[in-house]
C-alpha cells in the first residue's frame, strides 16, 4: 500500500474527518478576513512606493500624502491586532468562531465590537471545506477531491476578497486557471464527462462572451461595465467545469447578481459599482452541485 492509498483509506473515517476539514475551512475563514482587510493598504501601499520611485526618477518631489501611504504591511505583518486600541491579540482571541462567542463578539481589551462578518465567513469556510470532503471524496476519490478543495476554497477567497474590495487578484485567478488546465493534462476532473478538450474550451470560450459582453456594454454605457479581473476569473472556471458548465455560469450569474446589487443598493449607493465575482463563482458552484437537474426541471436540453 502506498502513501497516497494510505491517506484515502484514513479519510474514510468519515465522522472524524468532517470535524477536521470543517475545522481547517473555519481556519482558512480566518485568514481570508485578514486577506480581505489587508489586501487594499497591501495594493495602496505598493502603489505609493512605485509612483514615488517613478517621480523620484524624474527628480518630483512626491507629495507627504503620498508617502504616507507607503507602509509597511503584508498579510503577516503586523501581526493580528485590534484597530481600535492597537493591542496584539492572545492567540485564545483568534480561535475561529469560538473566540467571537467566548469574547461576546468584542475585543478582549478595550470592548470594541468586532463585526459579525468575522465568523459568519469562518463558519462558512468550515462549512464549504467540509460538504466538499463529504461529496467529491466519497463520489470521485482523493484526486478529485483535493482538485474540489483547490477550487471551492480559493472561489471562495476571490468572491470575498472581490466582495469586499471590488478586487480579482490576478494572482489567485491565474492560479486558478493553470491549476484547472495542468489536473486536466492528468486526466483529474471535479465533474463526470469533462475531459482536455472541455477544460481548454471552457476557458477560451467563457472569456470570449464575457469579453464581448463587456466591450459591447461599454461602447453602449460609455464606461467600463465588467473589470479584466472577471474575465480572468470565468476563464479560470471554464478549466475546472468545461464549456457547457461555463455557459450555464454565464447565463445564471446576472441573476445571482441582482441579489448583490440590491445588497450594496440597499446600503445607500445610488448608483453601486459592485462586483460580480461572486456571482460567477456562486453560479459555477450552482452548477457542480445540481446544475444537469435544474437544466432538466426547465426542461433545456444541453
Amino acid at each position: 500500500m502506498n502513501f497516497f492509498q494510505e491517506i484515502e483509506l484514513a479519510f474514510q473515517n468519515k465522522e472524524i474527518f468532517l470535524v477536521f476539514f470543517f475545522i481547517i475551512g473555519a481556519c482558512l475563514g480566518s485568514f481570508f478576513n485578514v486577506v480581505a482587510f489587508r489586501y487594499p493598504m497591501i495594493m495602496d501601499s505598493n502603489n505609493s512606493r512605485d509612483i514615488t520611485a517613478w517621480l523620484e526618477e524624474k527628480k518630483i518631489i512626491a507629495p507627504e500624502s503620498l508617502k504616507a501611504q507607503e507602509k509597511e504591511i503584508s498579510l503577516s505583518f503586523p501581526s493580528s491586532h485590534c484597530y481600535s486600541c492597537s493591542n496584539s491579540l492572545k492567540w485564545y482571541h483568534n480561535i475561529p468562531i469560538l473566540s467571537y462567542i467566548l469574547l461576546k463578539g468584542k475585543c478582549g481589551f478595550c470592548k470594541t465590537p468586532y463585526s459579525i462578518q468575522y465568523p459568519i465567513v469562518e463558519f462558512l469556510g468550515g462549512l464549504i471545506l467540509a460538504l466538499v470532503y463529504n461529496h467529491y471524496f466519497f463520489t470521485y476519490g482523493l484526486n478529485a477531491f483535493f482538485l474540489a478543495s483547490i477550487f471551492f476554497v480559493l472561489g471562495y477567497l476571490l468572491l470575498i476578497v472581490d466582495f469586499k474590495t471590488l478586487m480579482l487578484p490576478d494572482g489567485l485567478n491565474y492560479f486558478l486557471l493553470w491549476t484547472g488546465l495542468l489536473f486536466s493534462t492528468f486526466d483529474i476532473y471535479i465533474l463526470k464527462g469533462i475531459n482536455l478538450q472541455d477544460s481548454v474550451w471552457g476557458a477560451i470560450i467563457g472569456f470570449l462572451i464575457l469579453w464581448t459582453l463587456s466591450t459591447v456594454g461599454e461602447k453602449i454605457k460609455g464606461v467600463s461595465v465588467m473589470g479584466d479581473g472577471d474575465l480572468k476569473l470565468i476563464a479560470a472556471i471554464g478549466s475546472f467545469i468545461g464549456f457547457k458548465g461555463v455557459i450555464f455560469t454565464i447565463f445564471l450569474s446576472p441573476f445571482i447578481g441582482i441579489l448583490t446589487w440590491a445588497y450594496f443598493k440597499l446600503k445607500g449607493n445610488k448608483e453601486p459599482e459592485f462586483p460580480y465575482g461572486p456571482a460567477l463563482i456562486i453560479s459555477s458552484w450552482i452548477y457542480l452541485y445540481n446544475g444537469k437537474g435544474i437544466l432538466d426541471y426547465l426542461n433545456i436540453p444541453f
